[in-house]
């Protein structure tokens, strides 16, 4: 609300959230600049002590991960706000594809 109403310049923040902001009204007047200032992984939280649910995500995303498919959900899902698929967002999920 600040940048939009002229009070601050600038604003901060995962590049996924300023993305997403910048679809708002004033999309015209924002843009998304400068290279990324540090990496912020997700994560999924779930009960405790459900380890069959626990495996059954588990299974599901390392399937996602080796079989790349991954990629086609993020562009399914990210490419609409013009989030772009960084090289190293692309570096990490391949990372993800190798057993460990």
């Amino acid at each position: 609300m600040a940048v939009n109403s002229d009070r601050a310049d600038a604003f901060c923040s995962d590049d996924a959230i300023l993305y997403t902001l910048r679809q708002k009204p004033a999309r015209d007047r924002l843009e998304v600049v400068g290279r990324p200032l540090s990496f912020e992984p997700y994560g999924l939280m779930m009960r405790r002590d459900d380890s069959a649910f626990r495996l059954a995500v588990n299974k599901t995303l390392a399937e996602l991960f080796r079989s790349g498919e991954i990629t086609s959900l993020y562009h399914k899902w990210f490419d609409q706000f013009g989030i772009p698929l960084s090289e190293k967002l692309e570096t990490v999920l391949q990372a993800q594809a190798v057993p460990q």
